[in-house]
């Protein structure tokens, strides 16, 4: 399973107390490939003091080399942080990105035109809306200065206790606040709730990608998380936050996409990446930290031949939905957890000498490929439960990805054979011969795996 930490989890370890989850943490590396982007180098950067290379180091020591960065568009590399590090300039880039960004990201707000007087008129406002709320409608005149009249707003709401509860009865009983967002061509949220999902997704994005001068959707997914809290839509501590600190969150929640579990100790880190990852429907688990130590201490890993073969007697086949494998009608069972952290679907296709159950993974986040530690974490467990494969193979080499074609490994026996092959994905495929069939491991569909 790829499992990507936060920043603060990095710190957290450094703490009193933390030793002990950093310790579970580098155990579970033996079933978990854990990974980290250039978002934590851009964190460590600001550091002006040599701190930045220990936690480096401690990255390094987590992580291993495992980094994802962008470059024009999304890339994995065996870069270390300190590697990834030295590739650049960063005490004349960091600073030129800082105080540019946040000054041309804040001057790109003032030029957006708002008059929400032209679909608010001041007769449609009850009579019991609280004068704060009216005097906001009334003030902006561009999206910038609604941003920062809206988050001064909620400060003062939060810190006046009737005023609060009058603004939720408002709330509660008129549906104002959804027009300000329709003015914005936001739809789909009404100012509380998410009333239509699919509507709020594809109005925010567009409008997210429209305001962004960088298009890529690394750069609009980092906008739409900071956008939460600029618009009033899931609300944190902005007060308590540095501008870089809140843009280098979305590219931690962007980069976490690639990922099987994200881990962080920032309440509203989660809040709002469960938000965009629901929105989205990426599966990513978002863990806190203490979420996080439960599941280093009691998961129980799902990564033996004997389990692949429990699970395939339990299913019940007859209860399963049908799909389409290899241009075959066959039955498909979700798995949970994922079989060797990798695989979480299994299919059954029934054939005329063997019936023939594959485990797959089917991508419930951003990744559409597999890690060659993917390849090489599944083939060496299965290799050091079965041995030697029937041509001799063990343990996984590097260099058998020099040639185009892997050639996987391949158990067979008399009466049933486990294969092990890569095309457009991993696949685990156990064959089970019929009686009257002797199981001689040709490379057909219904006797080996494609």
């Amino acid at each position: 399973m790829r499992i990507y930490l936060d920043s603060c989890v990095y710190q957290d370890f450094k703490r009193n107390g933390g030793e002990e989850l950093l310790a579970l943490t580098l155990n579970s590396k033996n079933d978990n490939i854990y990974c980290y982007s250039e978002a934590h180098i851009y964190d460590l950067v600001r550091d002006k003091s040599d701190e930045k290379f220990r936690d480096m180091e401690l990255i390094e020591k987590v992580a291993d080399k495992n980094c994802y960065h962008y470059d024009k568009k999304i890339e994995f590399n065996y870069y270390s942080p300190t590697q990834y590090y030295n590739r650049f300039e960063w005490d004349s880039s960091v600073d030129i990105f800082g105080d540019v960004f946040t000054r041309s990201l804040l001057d790109f707000l003032k030029f957006i035109p708002i008059d929400f007087k032209q679909y608010i008129k001041l007769d449609q406002i009850p009579a019991d809306c609280p004068p704060d709320f009216i005097s906001l409608l009334e003030q902006p005149s561009n999206l910038y200065d609604f941003c920062m009249s809206f988050l001064n707003f909620s400060e003062e709401l939060s810190e006046d206790k009737k005023k609060f509860k009058d603004f939720v009865r408002y709330l509660h009983g008129n549906s104002l606040t959804g027009k300000i967002y329709e003015g914005l061509g936001i739809k789909g949220f009404d100012g509380q709730t998410i009333t239509n999902k699919t509507d709020f997704k594809d109005t925010y994005l567009d409008f997210q990608a429209k305001q962004s001068v960088d298009k890529s959707m690394n750069s609009v997914f980092a906008n739409m998380y900071n956008g939460l809290e600029m618009f009033g839509i899931v609300k944190g501590k902005p007060r308590k936050q540095q501008m870089m600190n809140m843009v280098n969150d979305g590219k931690h929640a962007y980069f976490g996409t690639f990922c099987d579990m994200v881990v962080s100790s920032d309440e509203d880190f989660i809040k709002k990446t469960k938000f965009l990852y629901d929105i989205f429907d990426i599966g990513t688990k978002v863990l806190s930290t203490d979420e996080f130590l439960l599941y280093l201490k009691y998961s129980v890993p799902r990564n033996t031949v004997e389990e692949c073969i429990k699970i395939i007697n339990q299913v019940e086949w007859n209860k399963m939905q049908r799909t389409v494998y290899n241009n075959e009608d066959c039955l498909v069972s979700t798995l949970q957890p994922r079989f060797y952290g990798y695989f979480n679907r299994l299919i059954f296709l029934p054939g005329e000498e063997s019936d023939n159950f594959y485990f797959l993974r089917e991508s419930v986040n951003w990744s559409t490929g597999t890690l060659a530690k993917e390849i090489e974490y599944v083939t060496n467990l299965l290799s050091r439960e079965l041995g030697p494969d029937s041509n001799g193979n063990e343990l996984f080499d590097g260099s058998e990805f020099e040639s185009e074609n892997w050639k996987g490994r391949a158990w067979i026996k008399s009466t049933s054979f486990i294969v092990l092959k890569y095309r457009e994905g991993l696949t685990l495929r156990f064959g089970f011969v019929h009686e009257h069939v002797e199981c001689n491991g040709q490379d057909n569909e219904n006797s080996n795996s494609n």
